[in-house]
């Protein structure tokens, strides 16, 4: 199976030997008089990704660029760049079957929406903020530059202001006895906002079930046709879910 590694729209020259993602949980444990101790359950927490990645000073045949060999210091301003811009920003593994190739548009202005061609398996795609990296120089590496990197997965808030007007009684809505007709539903398509309800899939054809989800707002940022299971779905930040039958989504405005 084929990596492909992708930091705040690069990608990286050598991918990782391990990727490790933490699904963190916010659940609560108390002590009852009665009931003695209970599991209050809660949505799961933010995840922490975490890698090593190499940085080559050498064109090695292994490594692979985008637009020609990029020393190590072309990766370290963009580390940094990441790190002191204070911005959340993508990051996408794609995971392809052996001789394949992934197809990751890097000119799009939305990359939390991306296409796979045939050969692919998916991938992770989140927006995540770069908390801290470790730049490692080890006489085994020669002049190559190892890089520890932790990220955190990153969910957008803000809040809205509302201002309530009082309504004379002139203005207010006089009833009529029609009624509204059933709006037709919406067509979905990549970048399409759902409710998810049903159980998600680690690919688009239903092997590995995973958990069940009950009218969960997220958006569809993959979808092939081939597949029983044809929608990949994300939570609203970006973060993977997994594949679901049509059934599972309904499209929202």
């Amino acid at each position: 199976m084929a990596y492909d590694f992708y930091l705040g729209g690069i990608l990286l020259p050598v991918t990782p030997g391990q990727l490790k993602i933490s699904i963190n949980g916010q659940n609560k444990t108390f002590n009852l008089i009665n009931e003695g101790e209970i599991n209050v359950l809660k949505k799961a927490g933010l995840s922490d990704v975490s890698f090593k990645v190499l940085l080559p000073n050498y064109p090695y045949p292994f490594a692979q660029y985008i637009d020609g060999f990029k020393r190590s210091d072309y990766y370290l301003d963009h580390f940094e760049k990441l790190k002191v811009g204070q911005k959340p920003f993508q990051f996408i593994v794609a995971r392809t079957f052996p001789g394949g190739a992934s197809k990751v548009d890097l000119n799009k202005e939305d990359l939390s929406a991306i296409e796979y061609n045939e050969s692919s398996l998916g991938g992770t795609n989140m927006k995540v903020s770069l908390e801290e990296y470790t730049i490692e120089e080890n006489a085994k590496e020669g002049l190559d530059i190892m890089v520890d990197v932790s990220l955190k997965q990153y969910q957008s808030h803000g809040s809205t202001k509302i201002t309530i007007k009082p309504i004379s009684p002139e203005e207010k809505p006089q009833g009529t006895a029609e009624q509204k007709r059933e709006s037709e539903p919406e067509k979905i398509t990549v970048g399409s906002k759902v409710i998810i309800t049903g159980r998600l899939h680690i690919d688009s054809y239903g092997q590995g079930p995973g958990k069940t989800l009950n009218g969960e707002h997220g958006k569809v940022n993959i979808i092939n046709e081939k597949g029983s299971h044809p929608y990949h779905v994300t939570n609203m930040s970006g973060g993977h879910l997994g594949w679901v039958l049509k059934s599972c989504v309904v499209g929202v405005k």
